[in-house]
């Protein structure tokens, strides 16, 4: 069933999550149906006071996470609006640092409820994630680039690293006033997700200024989008269907010419190759030569929790 909600129908509900005394987090909530059945969809959104460290955590279900306000980290991706992140059920991402100034505020989507509730962090509950048999970790941050309407008044661009095979696809759409279009096919993944973050759609005669989200079925089909009369900025975000659970076994080092190592609990790949500059790491640094106090970008994972993998 389609579902709308503007942040102007429910800021009313906006409430503090959590006072400590590194800051605050605001929660509200935008779609919670997780009191009549886990299999609803949620979503909603936090805002996290300046310097507060949410530490490295998973969840049980796929989510979506776009930074809608200031900036910060995760991991050692640096985050702006507006940053989308996609993290794959039980793949530990993080710390999410805010920034200084505002903070942070950023909305999380999920094609269905948690059933665990909140974040489950590391390394309290690793040892659930090394019991898991059926485990297939993969994240990926992606930055939006809103490219200029066309002749017809519309412009998508895909959202880069975010498509996959199973139906995971993220999208930067940007119209001129009074334009309209209808979104992507929801029957390839496990439902979709339209948000407009600048400008304004009509829906039903009524206008529905950014923020504002759409909840869309498998079945719900294509969505009729009508930009305001500001225009409209936003993202559209297809959620995979479920990745089965099936872990490949890494196999031990076999030679000098299998030069690629991944870390066991997000599977983030250093491949020896292409080293990360971006670290200071050269191409072609061998594993031996990676300093020895390096931590996984996407987990913040050591060293020593990256394992061969035999090409």
């Amino acid at each position: 069933m389609t579902e709308i909600v503007a942040f102007d129908d429910i800021k009313d509900t906006r409430r503090i999550r959590r006072e400590m005394p590194d800051g605050h987090l605001y929660n509200t909530s935008f779609i919670d149906h997780s009191k009549e059945h886990m299999g609803a969809p949620n979503v909603f959104m936090i805002e996290s006071s300046e310097n507060r460290i949410l530490d490295t955590h998973f969840h049980d279900v796929d989510q979506f996470q776009i930074v809608v306000g200031g900036g910060g980290k995760l991991g050692k991706h640096t985050l702006a609006p507006y940053s989308v992140h996609f993290a794959r059920a039980f793949t530990p991402y993080g710390p999410l640092v805010s920034g200084p100034g505002p903070g942070v505020a950023y909305v999380t989507l999920r094609a269905r409820a948690c059933p665990t509730g909140g974040a489950q962090r590391l390394p309290a509950h690793r040892e659930k994630l090394e019991k898991m048999t059926g485990r297939q970790p993969w994240q990926v941050t992606g930055v939006p680039r809103f490219v200029a309407p066309g002749a017809d008044g519309v412009g998508m661009r895909l959202i880069d690293g975010l498509k996959d095979d199973k139906g995971l696809a993220g999208y930067a759409l940007s119209m001129n006033p009074g334009a309209k279009t209808l979104g992507p096919d929801t029957a390839v993944g496990d439902g979709q997700y339209v948000v407009v973050l600048k400008g304004s759609l009509i829906h039903e005669g009524v206008e529905k200024k950014g923020i504002t989200v759409i909840h869309l079925d498998p079945k719900d089909g294509a969505f009729p989008i009508v930009a305001g009369p500001q225009g409209l900025q936003g993202l559209v975000l297809n959620f995979p269907h479920p990745t089965p659970q099936v872990k490949t076994e890494a196999k031990p080092a076999a030679g000098a010419h299998d030069k690629l190592w991944q870390c066991e609990l997000c599977a983030f790949s250093y491949d020896e190759a292409a080293g990360l500059p971006e670290e200071g790491i050269a191409p072609g640094t061998p594993w031996a030569e990676v300093p020895h106090d390096f931590i996984c970008p996407d987990c913040s994972a050591t060293k020593a929790d990256f394992i061969h993998l035999d090409l």
